[in-house]
């Protein structure tokens, strides 16, 4: 799987990545993200709101996203911005789902009023994004760390112990602290990911070093070295209980802590020292650039030439009678000095400077003509040239070379600009393609196979199958079948996971008269007014002229409102409507062989199929049932059944049992919130009943 990995990295260490990036094609983007250093991990340091990051987002097909929260550090006022973003980049991929990190309650405790706001705004941002049909999973975390290095969690007490002795902090001395490390949260991800959890969750997690606030201050004076009285303590009075199922973490993710707290607190806090300790800087940088461009340039630079010569004449005054420094010679050290610093000509200048400053020395009584002729005494002047030569050749040849690095530079991000614009290009071909394979998944080979997953001849099996097919065909997750018994309302039989705490077991049609009124023409509703309360597309099943059951998608984007999707529609429900109604068909000629001689009670075996069918739905959160066990006082089944008729809705199912004389009510799509007006209704009836799990 691909997975990117985004939002506030700061506490995330290598060892997070490690054994993510060996299960997984990791991508890392944020501030920072390039001092992760873990082989087969695509680090970017674009923000979550730059461009960059939109065009890295779409170059990739991620399966996960994995986004830890700015709370994590108290950074929370760009929490809103960042997550809506992530939310409208996800709404561009299919099956995208979203791993929320934040903080749990032991941490959060200690923010303000306007970050509590915050965190409870994100919280309606995700369950919203959930209701969409979307997989978001809520993971609040105590405090992390790593075992790779020292993230900060504790700098503040650090700080406090050391500059003013005291640790203190707004929690209680009782109040609970506990640190996950980065390695045990990257092992719970991996498990999250081969369980594949689909819809909202929230899950809170531990890190197995839960202590006292006092124990973990008595941990940090041992870590950096203090008695139990040298440090003063003062705390708060905030103060609050988290629970964590342990028991369910263990034996569904068969996950559990594994890093101490103890074996590392003493290396954060030598890591701590290196970091806060002071560092010499340079201050003086006559040249940062090389050189130096201008008049004024030019005139500092032979005001500093002309200093630095007054300098070295009189340090040659000074010590010419010092056998000690006879060996200096002060002229040549500033011809070097000059042409390493302001380059040939002013090494060359300089340089002559000093030939001319050395003559002079040699006073007025020396005969020219013989020191000319004599080659011996040429050696001065020609090192006091050459070597003022060299070292301002030495200076340009470099300052040229930078100069040459700046130009290929420049050619280089020209280069990048133009490869940009290639890459921008390619992403638009990239996602035509993407567009033509779609359209090939919709072709008519994918039609066949959806006609084949729809051949059944029992109506539950093809409800399932049907929701399955439109979400696979469609690209939506808010799928619902209903079926209708004659009167005003239709039942709801299957809908897709996201719906299924949503929508209402039954609605009435006159509540939604426009939308009845097209499927009356037996034509394909289509809400292009966005009318509250109305399914966006809506499609009629007709049994011998007689509206029996209607399909519907609910919450459609809005580029899915054109004629393409609406023939797309029609078609797969239209082979749902067929296979249906000749599924219908063939119950009604088999009434004989699966109804009990003169009742409407089903035979043991297809009662039993019609169970499993429904278990199965309600396994897969399409479709819900309660199960109910009639009481029968030896009376006769045809009777049973008669009464039963009276108090039971079209889509419930009756059923015997093993032993041939007990009666089960299978009714669908009904839960344990509407059984008082289930039971209401059968003892209206005359009909006492139990729910049970299982038949006899």
């Amino acid at each position: 799987m691909e997975i990117l990995v985004t939002g506030n990295i700061s506490r995330l260490k290598n060892d997070f990545f490690t054994d993510l990036a060996e299960h997984h094609k990791m991508v890392v983007c944020g501030p920072g993200a390039d001092k992760i250093d873990v082989d087969k991990v695509s680090p970017y340091n674009f923000e979550i709101g730059q461009n960059e990051f939109e065009k890295m987002f779409l170059a990739y097909n991620f399966d996960y996203i994995v986004y830890f929260s700015y709370v994590l550090d108290r950074e929370g006022f760009q929490e809103m911005e960042s997550l809506d973003k992530i939310f409208s980049l996800c709404r561009k991929r299919d099956q995208i789902k979203v791993v929320y990190v934040t903080c749990d309650k032991s941490v959060s405790i200690r923010f303000n009023n306007t970050h509590n706001t915050i965190e409870r705004a994100c919280d309606e941002l995700c369950r919203g994004f959930s209701q969409e049909g979307r997989t978001l999973l809520k993971l609040s975390v105590p405090e992390l760390v790593s075992a790779a290095g020292n993230t900060g969690a504790f700098d503040a007490y650090y700080a406090q112990m050391e500059q003013r002795q005291c640790f203190e902090t707004p929690y209680r001395a009782d109040h609970r602290v506990d640190y996950l490390f980065g390695s045990d949260l990257a092992a719970f991800v991996i498990a999250l990911f081969e369980v594949d959890e689909n819809g909202y969750m929230e899950q809170t997690l531990f890190g197995g070093n839960e202590r006292s606030v006092s124990e973990l201050a008595e941990l940090l004076e041992r870590s950096a070295g203090y008695g139990d009285y040298d440090i003063r303590k003062n705390y708060g009075e905030r103060f609050c209980e988290t629970t964590v199922d342990k028991q369910k973490l263990r034996s569904r993710y068969g996950w559990f802590p594994k890093e101490k707290l103890d074996h590392y607190t003493d290396g954060w806090y030598r890591e701590y020292k290196e970091a806060s300790a002071p560092r010499k800087k340079w201050t003086w940088d006559p040249d940062k650039n090389g050189m130096r461009a201008g008049i004024k340039g030019k005139l500092l630079n032979f005001v500093e030439v002309a200093l630095l010569f007054a300098l070295c004449e009189v340090l040659n005054a000074y010590t010419r009678d010092m056998a000690l420094v006879d060996f200096a010679d002060f002229r040549l050290f500033f011809a070097a000095i000059t042409g390493m610093m302001y380059g040939l000509r002013y090494g060359v200048f300089g340089a002559a400077t000093v030939c001319l400053s050395y003559a002079v020395s040699l006073g007025g009584g020396v005969n020219w003509q013989i020191q000319f002729y004599n080659i011996a005494n040429w050696l001065p002047f020609a090192t006091y040239l050459l070597t003022g030569a060299i070292a301002g050749y030495t200076k340009d040849r470099y300052q040229n070379l930078i100069q040459d690095a700046q130009k290929s530079q420049k050619v280089m991000e020209d280069k990048y600009i133009y490869l940009n614009e290639l890459y921008s290009r390619t992403l638009e071909n990239k996602e035509n393609y993407r567009n033509q394979i779609v359209n090939y998944k919709n072709s008519f080979g994918r039609i066949y196979a959806a006609s084949r997953q729809l051949n059944s001849m029992m109506s539950g099996e093809i409800f399932y199958q049907a929701i399955t097919v439109l979400e696979d065909m469609l690209g939506t997750q808010r799928v619902a079948i209903y079926s209708l018994d004659g009167g005003n309302f239709a039942r709801l039989n299957a809908c897709s996971r996201g719906l299924t705490n949503t929508l209402t077991k039954s609605i009435r049609l006159d509540a939604m008269p426009d939308c009845m009124r097209v499927l009356e023409k037996s034509e394909t509703w289509v809400n292009r007014e966005r009318l509250e309360g109305y399914p966006d597309y809506a499609y009629a099943i007709y049994r011998d002229s007689v509206l029996s059951g209607l399909i519907m998608i609910y919450d459609v984007e809005y580029e899915h409102m054109g004629i393409e999707y609406l023939n797309r529609f029609n078609i797969i429900s239209g082979l749902i409507s067929d296979a249906l109604i000749r599924a219908a068909r063939f119950q009604q000629v088999s009434e004989s062989e699966v109804m009990v001689a003169d009742t409407r009670i089903m035979k043991h075996e297809p009662f039993m199929e019609e169970l499993a069918v429904q278990q199965h739905l309600k396994e897969k959160n399409r479709a819900n049932y309660i199960l109910l066990r009639v009481f029968n006082q030896g009376e006769e089944l045809s009777a049973v059944s008669a009464r039963l008729l009276n108090v039971t809705r079209k889509n419930d199912i009756m059923g015997i049992g093993s032993d041939g004389g007990t009666v089960y009510i299978l009714m669908t799509q009904a839960d344990k919130g509407s059984l008082d007006i289930i039971r209401k209704r059968l003892e209206g009836g005359g009909i006492t009943a139990e729910v049970v799990s299982t038949v006899d």
